[in-house]
């Protein structure tokens, strides 16, 4: 059960028992989702020393520039972009299942093509809804590992699966298509509004009593995402990661995991 006030605390403290938070969610891409998933990152990048990049005056550390061999310029025209020909900038992953369902990749043939311009309606939904997320939080660059490695070229992909390691790690932020089965689907899925119960308490106001839906193991550790291989190294690695579910949108940082709902769960 879920009470929630029309005043709350963001670090979701508990009132006789019961967690307070959000009753309603904000609609998927909408500016109220957008402010929440950004005040999640500016108290992350102010007070979370776990989280903050590497230290640069350690001997043998990779410096904070340092960028995968290509990504995608959210700019107009959307192209594929070599970051040896841009300043360093911070950049996002996206974590995702491909599914049994072929999707657009990067070639020999279609390298040429996308350094020019990438048609966003040929992209699959969940290309879309990533880089709908990532210039929400205004990020230009966008790390989609079948558009930014050459699929039919051996050696590059060989090479390039030998960077993963620095590709999360140095990311800005991971996007984790948690909800999402295969890129074509997407995982901004419709969520089914909470029945709330209105009380009046004295002293306290209106609140509303729902149904608790912060449920991390069961949307993330249990969700779709982690049943792909490639996924337990790419959460390990990544500084923090924004986790789309059928339910909800997560936060997991190095501090613990905040809850669209503005609950937290601490580790």
């Amino acid at each position: 059960m879920r009470l929630s006030a029309n005043h709350h605390n963001p670090d979701g403290d508990t009132f006789q028992g019961a967690q307070l938070g959000l009753p309603k969610l904000p609609d998927h891409g909408s500016r109220e989702q957008f402010l929440l998933l950004k005040e999640w990152i500016r108290v992350c990048d102010s007070t979370h020393e776990t989280c903050s990049r590497l230290n640069t005056d350690k001997p043998g550390q990779k410096p904070v520039s340092a960028m995968p061999t290509r990504l995608v310029d959210l700019g107009n025209p959307l192209r594929l972009v070599e970051s040896g020909g841009i300043k360093p900038s911070p950049y996002v992953a996206l974590s995702h299942c491909w599914g049994k369902t072929k999707t657009l990749c990067t070639t020999t043939k279609s390298i040429t093509e996308f350094r020019e311009s990438i048609d966003l309606n040929s992209l699959p939904e969940t290309f879309r809804n990533a880089i709908q997320v990532t210039r929400g939080i205004g990020i230009q660059y966008l790390w989609i590992d079948s558009l930014c490695i050459i699929q039919d070229d051996r050696d590059d992909w060989e090479h390039e699966s030998a960077q993963m390691e620095q590709v999360f790690s140095l990311a800005y932020c991971t996007i984790g298509a948690s909800s999402s089965r295969s890129s074509v689907q997407g995982f901004f899925p419709n969520r089914v509004p909470r029945p709330c119960v209105q009380l009046e308490r004295p002293g306290i106001g209106r609140l509303y009593v729902c149904h608790n839906i912060d449920d991390f193991n069961r949307d993330v550790d249990l969700g779709e995402l982690n049943g792909r291989g490639w996924v337990l190294q790419e959460r390990a690695l990544s500084r923090r990661t924004i986790f789309y579910t059928t339910t909800q949108v997560y936060w997991e940082c190095g501090a613990g995991v905040h809850c669209e709902t503005l609950s937290r769960l601490k580790k």
